[in-house]
């Protein structure tokens, strides 16, 4: 009986190990609302590919200091970490938006 109740002590113990690392993914998309208190932005992002569609979807930063010079309307390109049991946005950077070129630029020729 000891050699089991040692057992069902151990075992669980055993199988413990570190947790797995976390599934890195990286989106794009546009800030639609920054929410300091609660560590939160709303970005509309999108595909992420196997992981989720387009949306607009609200993510939580680990450093709120993420959010310091996000404004709505900035295009951006964020990176998530994804546990079991958490997901978090861990960096995000401003990108620039893609500008149309509407017409060829002029070239001068020298002619006297």
């Amino acid at each position: 009986m000891k050699y089991y109740i040692a057992l069902c002590i151990i075992l669980p113990l055993l199988s413990c190990g570190p947790p797995p690392s976390p599934e890195i993914l990286v989106g794009e998309g546009t800030v639609k609302k920054v929410v300091v208190p609660d560590r939160r932005v709303v970005i509309a992002h999108e595909d992420i590919p196997g992981f989720m569609h387009a949306m607009t979807m609200s993510f939580e930063v680990n450093k709120p200091s993420l959010l310091h010079n996000l404004e709505p309307g900035d295009r951006v390109r964020f990176t998530l970490e994804m546990t079991k049991l958490t997901l978090y946005l861990v960096a995000v950077e401003q990108i620039a938006a893609l500008k149309s070129v509407s017409s060829q630029p002029e070239f001068k020729t020298n002619q006297e």
